[in-house]
C-alpha cells in the first residue's frame, strides 16, 4: 500500500470533521444571537455590549463573530432586525409614529435615519408605496 495514499486519506476526514464542526458553531451562534435579538430587539436600551454580555462573550468578539459569520458589525446587524421587524408592523397598518419606539429606537430620528440608509426612503414614503402597491 502506498503511504502517500495512506496519509491523504487520513487528513481528509479530519479537514472535513473539523469543516463540519467550525459550519455548526457559526450556525449556533447566529441562532442564538437571532433569537436573543428576537426576545429583546423592542428594549430601548439594548446595546452591543448588553447582547455581548448575555452571550457570554465581549463586544470586541461579538462583532468579530458577526463580521465573520453574517458580513455586517453587531449593531448593524441588531439595525437591520430592527428595521425589518418596522417593515412587518408598517405591513400589518401599524402607525408610523409608534413604530419607532415599539422596536426599541429612543428617537423617531435615528429610527427615519437607519430605516433611509437601508431602503433607501423615509418610513413615510415606504408607507405610501406599500400602500399604493396594496390598491
Amino acid at each position: 500500500m502506498n503511504t502517500e495514499m495512506v496519509s491523504k486519506d487520513t487528513t481528509i476526514p479530519h479537514s472535513s470533521f473539523r469543516i463540519r464542526r467550525d459550519e455548526e458553531r457559526k450556525i449556533a451562534f447566529i441562532v442564538k444571537f437571532s433569537q436573543y435579538l428576537e426576545s429583546n430587539f423592542h428594549r430601548q436600551n439594548l446595546t452591543v455590549k448588553n447582547v455581548a454580555n448575555e452571550l457570554g462573550v465581549s463586544s470586541r468578539d461579538l462583532n468579530r463573530k458577526c463580521r465573520l459569520f453574517l458580513n455586517s458589525t453587531s449593531k448593524e446587524f441588531l439595525d437591520g432586525f430592527r428595521i425589518n421587524e418596522a417593515i412587518q408592523l408598517v405591513q400589518q397598518g401599524n402607525a408610523l409614529g409608534n413604530i419607532a419606539f415599539d422596536i426599541g429606537y429612543s428617537s423617531h430620528v435615528s429610527f427615519c435615519r437607519n430605516f433611509k440608509k437601508r431602503f433607501g426612503c423615509s418610513p413615510s414614503n415606504y408607507y405610501e408605496v406599500f400602500l399604493k402597491n396594496m390598491r
